[in-house]
C-alpha cells in the first residue's frame, strides 16, 4: 500500500497513494513510524481536481502580488519560502512557477514527493536510495540548462551550497526552508555552513506564510468581540473600525468537524 513494505515495522516509511473514482482524483501523502504497541499512520489528503493556482486563490492582497511578480521577474537569485508543515507552502511555489511562462523558459524542480503536476514543466523525484536527493539532483539538473529550478526544501550543507550557486550563476531559484520567520532564514541559511556574502548576494527575497482560520459557512453566527483583543489589534494602526461592523465567531458543527472559534 502507497509503495511501502507492508512487512516492515521496525523503520519509518513515507509513501504515496492516489485514487481516481467518479472522474475525480485524490492524492494521499502517507507517513508510517513505529510507536509502542504498533505503527503510527498520518495520511495527508491532496485534492488534485479543485486546486487553482493562482495569486486570487492565495489571498494575497494586491501590494504583495504585484512585489512577488516583480521578484519573478528577476533574471537569476533565489526566492525563500518558509513556514510550519501543511501552511500551503507548496501551493504558493506551483502558483510562482505557474505565472511563468513555460513555453519560453526552462522550468525544472526537484520534489520530495511530486505532490501535483505541472504541464509544460519538468518535475524530478528527489530519491535518496538511488543517489537523487535534493543536492545531488540540483547538480544533475545544472547540466540541463534550466532558466528557473524549484527545489521542494533546502535541509542540508549540500543542497544549501548547490542552490546558491545555481542562484549565483544566472539561475532564479525557488525553495522552502524551515524558520520561524522571514529574517530567521538568514542565520538559518548561514548555519547550514553558507557565508553571509553569499546570502546577501543570491537572496532576493523571503516569504514567511501562516494560515488563517477560516469560518464554516453551515454554523457561524453573529458575535460580539472582545474589546481588549480589538485594541491590540489596532495598536499603532491608522485603521478604524466602523461603528456597523458586523464580527462572526463558529459555534461548531458536524459539517466543519471544529469547535467554537470567533
Amino acid at each position: 500500500m502507497a509503495d511501502m513494505d507492508t512487512t516492515e515495522t521496525r523503520r519509518p516509511q513515507d509513501g504515496n497513494l492516489t485514487i481516481d473514482e467518479n472522474g475525480t482524483r485524490a492524492s494521499f501523502r502517507v507517513s508510517a513510524i513505529p510507536v509502542i504497541g504498533g505503527e503510527k499512520v498520518v495520511m495527508r489528503v491532496i485534492d488534485e481536481a479543485n486546486k487553482v493556482f493562482t495569486f486570487e486563490a492565495l489571498g494575497m492582497q494586491e501590494r504583495e502580488t504585484e512585489v512577488v511578480k516583480e521578484i519573478l521577474d528577476k533574471p537569476h537569485g533565489m526566492i525563500i519560502m518558509t513556514g510550519p508543515t501543511g501552511s500551503g507552502k507548496t501551493t504558493t511555489l506551483y502558483t510562482m512557477l505557474t505565472n511563468i511562462d513555460a513555453s519560453t523558459t526552462n522550468i525544472s524542480t526537484v520534489e520530495d514527493p511530486v505532490e501535483f503536476k505541472l504541464p509544460g514543466i519538468n518535475q524530478v523525484q528527489a530519491d535518496n536510495d538511488h543517489g537523487m536527493g535534493f543536492g545531488n539532483a540540483l547538480k544533475f539538473l545544472m547540466r540541463q540548462d534550466p532558466d528557473v529550478i524549484m527545489v521542494g526544501e533546502i535541509r542540508d550543507h549540500e543542497t544549501a551550497v548547490s542552490a546558491v550557486q545555481a542562484a549565483l550563476t544566472g539561475h532564479l531559484l525557488i525553495s522552502t526552508l524551515h524558520t520561524n520567520d522571514a529574517i530567521g532564514s538568514v542565520p538559518r541559511l548561514n548555519d547550514l555552513g553558507l557565508d553571509y556574502f553569499k546570502i546577501a548576494g543570491a537572496l532576493l527575497g523571503v516569504i514567511a506564510q501562516r494560515l488563517l482560520r477560516g469560518l464554516c459557512q453551515n454554523c457561524k453566527e453573529p458575535a460580539t468581540p472582545n474589546a481588549r483583543m480589538l485594541e491590540s489589534l489596532l495598536e499603532g494602526q491608522s485603521l478604524k473600525i466602523p461603528a456597523d461592523a458586523v464580527f462572526f465567531k463558529g459555534r461548531g458543527c458536524g459539517k466543519c468537524m471544529a469547535v467554537e472559534k470567533t
